[in-house]
């Protein structure tokens, strides 16, 4: 059986072809659409931690990839492809558009991934009906309620994704990382489907990661961001709902990092009483950089080396999640343990992250593109 899930999938890595030269040649004609493709990341933006203007549109890079998996038509799981794709065209575009200069407010963004998810969970029938949690399970199975649920949580990771998009490789390698894990729990459960969208979900952000990573030629943008934590999202719900065996605190370790990012993120905003759309440079990723920005000489050279450092230090945050995931897949008790454990080592790397930020500032030490 495995053999065939295998089968189905190996064809995909046609997707991460085409999301490759799609990318590439995003870069190669980034003279034409430059002004248009590259707002917020020149030090323009508040959050940005690069130094030339860069295009974040390849969003159409990966969005291209997902669609010409349909056209191939491999794979029993295609047709949920088309639905999550299908559903997710409002969050995209309003992605899109503000990947091309044209504003749209943080709040339309986030009801349009809400829009979105509704779209697939009545199209679907499918959202999350369970947590193991006894008290939130009464709840969860009025179908309202549920439904309610998983709008909330899916259209907060597709957010989530967003967020991370920060440095050169992290959104893509997150969710790589994250379609693996997923796919691998599919195969373990023997869901063909499923496996197979998570499948084409990896070679499709395959192919933008490597112009990504390290020299971020490209970035995912708002569109490649949303579309990212949107499919990967509802393959995890789609996963929950499919299979009793799988618990649902295992796929949430999966897509642990970027949620828990989103969350703190949260919470930062309230503990200071701002709006939760206003940007901050405290994001996990952004004090890593900054750390590691300050170990290097102050120049244009150091900051460009310091973006891809700070990612590949990150690395093992976001890859263990995934795996304890990947192993406690079908059991309940020992992936919530698993949960408790990771947010408590991620407050307390926080936490050690923040001291030595604050260290950094008290010495006065300038960085390069960045205010303190």
């Amino acid at each position: 059986m495995e053999n065939n899930i295998f089968a189905e999938i190996y064809p995909l890595s046609y997707v991460g072809l085409v999301s490759l030269l799609a990318s590439v040649s995003i870069v190669a004609t980034k003279r034409f659409h430059l002004n248009w493709t590259s707002r917020g990341h020149a030090r323009s933006a508040l959050q940005s931690a690069h130094t030339h203007p860069t295009p974040r549109v390849g969003g159409i890079a990966f969005a291209l990839g997902l669609v010409v998996a349909l056209l191939l038509e491999v794979g029993e799981g295609l047709p949920l492809l088309l639905m999550i794709l299908v559903s997710a065209i409002p969050v995209y575009v309003a992605g899109l558009l503000e990947d091309v200069s044209i504003p749209v407010r943080p709040r339309t963004r986030l009801l349009a991934a809400i829009l979105s998810s509704l779209i697939m969970a009545l199209w679907s029938g499918y959202w999350i009906a369970r947590t193991q949690v006894p008290m939130l399970d009464s709840v969860l199975s009025f179908v309202p309620a549920g439904i309610l649920f998983t709008l909330l949580v899916t259209s907060g990771t597709a957010h989530a994704f967003n967020l991370v998009d920060g440095l050169n490789g992290l959104s893509t390698g997150i969710g790589a990382i994250s379609a693996v894990c997923l796919s691998i729990m599919a195969i373990t459960v023997h869901d063909h489907d499923v496996a197979v969208v998570t499948g084409t979900i990896f070679f499709a952000v395959g192919g933008v990661f490597l112009i990504n990573y390290p020299k971020g030629r490209v970035f995912l943008g708002d569109a490649g961001a949303y579309l990212l934590g949107f499919t990967l999202a509802w393959s995890g719900v789609l996963l929950i709902a499919r299979n009793p065996s799988v618990s649902p605190w295992a796929v949430f370790l999966v897509l642990f990092w970027s949620i828990m990012d989103m969350l703190f993120a949260i919470l930062r905003r309230l503990a200071r009483r701002v709006s939760m759309g206003k940007p901050d440079r405290m994001h996990f990723h952004h004090l890593v950089y900054r750390v590691v920005l300050n170990r290097q000489q102050s120049s244009q050279n150091s900051s460009a080396r310091a973006n891809p450092a700070a990612t590949a230090i990150m690395f093992p945050l976001f890859v263990t999640p995934g795996i304890l995931g990947v192993l406690s897949v079908q059991n309940q008790h020992i992936s919530i343990a698993l949960v408790l454990l990771c947010t408590t080592l991620f407050a307390l790397c926080r936490l050690g992250i923040v001291r030595r930020f604050r260290q950094i500032c008290r010495l006065d030490v300038p960085m390069f593109g960045l205010r303190k």
